[in-house]
C-alpha cells in the first residue's frame, strides 16, 4: 500500500487526531517523494499538505526545512506537468478529429447511400442509370394517368 496516497494520508491524519506532530512530520518526510499509483497531482497534493503543516504546527525551522526539501520535489512535479501538458496537446489533434466528427451533419439514408455509390469504384454506374430510367418511366405513367383523368 506504500504507493496509494490515500494510505499514507489516512495515516497522517491519524497520527494528527492522536496528537503526535512528531510522527506526522515523520511521515510527510517518508512519503513526500514517492511516485503514487494513479494521479501525478496527488504527490503534489501532499507536499502542499507538509508546508501548511509546518506553517501551522511547526516551527520556523521545521517550516523552512519542508521548503528546502520540497523545492527541488516542486520543480521536478511542474517539469512532470509540463511534459504530461504537452503529450496532451500532441494528442489533442486526435481529439479534435473526433469532435470534427461529433459535430458533421446527420445524413438521410439516400444521402448515404448515394455518397457511397459515388465514393466506390466498383458501383456500376449503368446500374444506377437503369434505376432513374424505371423511375422517371413510373413518374411518367403516373402524370400520363393524372392527364387522362
Amino acid at each position: 500500500y506504500g504507493n496509494l496516497p490515500a494510505v499514507w494520508r489516512g495515516y497522517i491524519a491519524l497520527e494528527l487526531s492522536t496528537g503526535t506532530t512528531e510522527d506526522a512530520r515523520a511521515l510527510y518526510r517518508r512519503c513526500y517523494t514517492r511516485h503514487f499509483e494513479g494521479d501525478p497531482g496527488e504527490s503534489l497534493a501532499i507536499c502542499k499538505e507538509w508546508l501548511r503543516f509546518e506553517r501551522e504546527e511547526g516551527s520556523a525551522e521545521d517550516y523552512s526545512f519542508a521548503v528546502k526539501k520540497l523545492e527541488p520535489r516542486l520543480a521536478e512535479l511542474a517539469s512532470f506537468a509540463a511534459d504530461l501538458a504537452s503529450k496532451v496537446a500532441t494528442t489533442s489533434g486526435e481529439g479534435a478529429k473526433a469532435s470534427k466528427a461529433a459535430a458533421a451533419p446527420v445524413l438521410s439514408r439516400e444521402d448515404m447511400q448515394r455518397m457511397r455509390r459515388e465514393a466506390d469504384p466498383h458501383f456500376s454506374k449503368g446500374k444506377e442509370a437503369k434505376e432513374a430510367q424505371k423511375k422517371g418511366a413510373k413518374d411518367a405513367s403516373l402524370g400520363k394517368r393524372a392527364r387522362e383523368g
